[in-house]
């Protein structure tokens, strides 16, 4: 799946004021509340949980 449901978008707009957020089964963030975004700062392919997991060493020791 590579988009957000209308269901669950209608949650995320919904939670505007709580960090959300909704990713693929391969860790790739598709949508994400203003929060989330705060919480999260990440923009571009950091926003990939994959590709921090190979470019990013800290992010194993999670």
């Amino acid at each position: 799946m590579s988009t957000s449901t209308p269901g669950l978008l209608r949650i995320l707009e919904g939670q505007q004021d709580a960090p959300a957020q909704s990713i693929t089964e391969l860790a790739d963030r598709l949508r994400r509340t203003p929060l989330g975004v705060a919480l999260t700062a990440c923009t571009g392919p950091d926003r990939s949980i994959g590709y921090g997991w190979f470019t990013d060493p800290t992010i194993g020791y999670l």
